[in-house]
């Protein structure tokens, strides 16, 4: 049947939509609503974009920051003991202390070169062969040695190793160099990892690579030197910008300069992953403009005034009951359905109830977080005080079993197995005191206050750590005057305080030094008790982090000596329990003097 195109045509033109206010309303509202939405939404997409470059860059400064500041300290550790290597003779570099401290900074050998090519003196720390210094490696370090210690640029050795030199030139035309491995700098970089592709590169001065994530660039030393951020750190800048990689990626950058060694850290991440964080952001705004412009239109048709003013309303107040308001409140409108006005009473009601619970298990949170701390803090006294008697028991047991004085000095051991004792009866203490703690609650209900003979207290102390002196080579002595006054306070808090100090002062102290306890009865009635030592000292920085619960100083002498941070802390808590004052006189080199005074308050006449 043939189709009337004429016919359908006519009848198309002549059809004429009836004009109804549901659509009029409907197409003005999608009209000015839709326009400003678009734009917003672009304008905020591309807002998150800059600020999501501009947070990421930042970041990524401040990490590359923080790892320059550590292979900083790590230059300035390879310097420092490079220069202690160079004080000592040739005999004394294969002392185990020396090359176990040259093995744990990655050192691998060293080498005395003298006329320009003769290996006059070779330590190696790996047990190599001196065959690893080639003539080209040799011409190399002597072109770059100066007259103080030096970092060199990366370079492959004879065995075909990546190695950073560390050298320096004498007057007399030798130069003496050591090689360093380049594990410890990839361990850095290996840690380095954020976001899914982002990664760390480590460059030396002249822009090589000393660690990166491709292998075969590690292995080569490939060079950097084109790349902006390599660029930037040559000329001693720090920051963060955009940047084509090696392979021809956009990436972003944060750089920073570790001053020590001259070496640089790029913090990488591909600038894709970076627009897909933007744009998550962007597709959840595109997300939320739609469905609210649907919501909108079918409400606008269906309810007009009456329904979408109130219903508005209670969806803002949702909206911040969402994001963590829960002081927002919906504001009542006169004249709506009572359905309406109820909903808007129970989200009311809604957000006081969550208020009410978000401030309990805020409040609840905070009682729990400080009871942990609580105990924390106390297990944490505890178990260093359980630990100093325990060593006493040991050492004395160990005469004994081992019988290191001979059987002719019966009365010897009976004074050990009487220190034994009274260790034993110390730690028994603590361990009633935790019990107590256990059942009661309270601290203070078994503690004994009377009068304490710091005569009798001082001469335990001695004969507690005698041995722990004796191992270490030092002299432990005490100097009391006659008619020394007896202190009110518990005999227990003061030994331990004592046996922390003395037993800080050996640790502390190198061998063939001394540990001195004295007391002073001065003219106001104070009695003042000082343990002295000529060891290592502290500079101010030093016992602020020593005073701190837990803090620990990190030097190279200190480095495997064992101990929690707790000792000086504890005795100072001890002390100012009794009454006491609690002072510190100390200089790096030159030793350490604590002293403990007791005012007139606290004294008691001796027995």
């Amino acid at each position: 049947m043939p189709v009337n195109w004429r016919g359908l045509v006519q009848r198309i033109l002549a059809w004429r939509p009836r004009l109804r206010l549901r659509y009029l309303f409907l197409a003005t509202f999608t009209l000015v609503a839709v326009l400003p939405a678009a734009t917003l939404t672009l304008w905020v997409s591309m807002q998150a974009l800059t600020r999501e470059k501009a947070s990421t860059g930042a970041k990524q400064q401040h990490l590359a920051q923080v790892v320059a500041l550590g292979l900083d300290r790590y230059a300035r550790d390879i310097c420092a003991t490079f220069e202690h290597m160079a004080s000592l003779d040739f005999g004394e570099r294969d002392s185990q202390a020396v090359f176990r401290l040259a093995q744990n900074l990655r050192f691998r050998y060293i080498a005395l070169i003298s006329d320009g090519s003769t290996i006059q003196e070779f330590t190696d720390f790996e047990y190599g062969q001196p065959g690893r210094l080639t003539p080209e490696t040799v011409a190399f370090i002597n072109e770059h040695a100066t007259q103080s210690p030096d970092i060199l640029p990366i370079i492959r050795d004879g065995s075909g190793e990546p190695t950073i030199f560390v050298v320096e030139a004498y007057p007399d035309g030798s130069t003496l160099a050591a090689a360093l491995s380049i594990e410890h700098i990839q361990a850095i970089r290996k840690a380095i990892e954020f976001g899914i592709h982002g990664h760390g590169v480590i460059v030396d001065q002249t822009g090589r690579v000393i660690a990166h994530p491709n292998a075969e660039w590690e292995k080569s030393a490939q060079s950097l030197a084109s790349l902006a951020p390599v660029q930037s750190l040559q000329a001693g800048s720090a920051g963060f910008s955009e940047f084509k990689t090696a392979a021809g990626d956009n990436a972003m950058g944060g750089f920073a300069r570790a001053d020590g060694a001259g070496w640089g850290v790029i913090t990488v991440r591909p600038m894709v992953e970076i627009e897909s964080v933007a744009w998550e952001f962007a597709y959840g705004s595109i997300t939320f403009v739609a469905i609210g412009l649907l919501a909108a239109m079918a409400l606008a048709l269906a309810m007009a005034r009456v329904i979408v003013r109130p219903v508005e309303r209670a969806a803002r107040v949702a909206q911040c009951l969402g994001r963590g308001d829960l002081t927002a409140q919906v504001q009542p409108i006169p004249s709506v359905p009572s359905e309406l006005g109820d909903l808007s009473q129970t989200i009311n009601r809604l957000a006081r109830n969550l208020n009410l619970w978000r401030l309990n298990m805020t409040e609840s949170l905070e009682e729990a977080q400080a009871s942990d701390q609580a105990k924390t803090n106390f297990l944490a006294s505890m178990s260093h005080e359980i630990r100093t008697p325990l060593t006493a028991i040991i050492g004395f047991a160990e005469a004994l079993r081992d019988q290191t004085v001979g059987p002719k000095f019966v009365a010897r051991q009976q004074e050990y197995s009487a220190d034994i004792i009274t260790a034993s009866e110390h730690l028994v203490m603590l361990i009633d005191g935790i019990l107590d703690l256990s059942n009661d609650g309270n601290t203070g209900n078994s503690v004994a206050i009377g009068p304490v003979c710091l005569k009798d207290s001082c001469e335990a102390i001695l004969r507690l750590l005698q041995s722990q002196a004796e191992r270490e080579q030092i002299t432990l002595t005490y100097h009391l005057p006659q008619g020394l006054p007896a202190i009110t306070g518990h005999e227990g808090k003061l030994k331990q305080a004592l046996l922390n100090l003395t037993s800080n002062a050996i640790k502390f102290t190198p061998p063939n030094g001394s540990v001195n306890i004295s007391a002073e009865v001065h003219a106001n009635g104070v009695v003042s008790v000082s343990i002295a030592d000529t060891g290592i000292g502290m500079s101010s920085r030093d016992l602020d982090i020593a005073l701190t619960p837990f803090g620990r100083i990190e030097k190279a002498w200190t480095r495997g000596r064992t101990g929690t941070g707790l000792g000086l802390p504890l005795a100072r808590q001890l002390v100012e329990e009794m009454g006491g004052t609690f002072a510190i006189d100390s200089l790096p080199g030159k030793g350490t003097t604590v002293t403990l005074s007791f005012s007139e308050f606290a004294l008691d006449q001796a027995a």
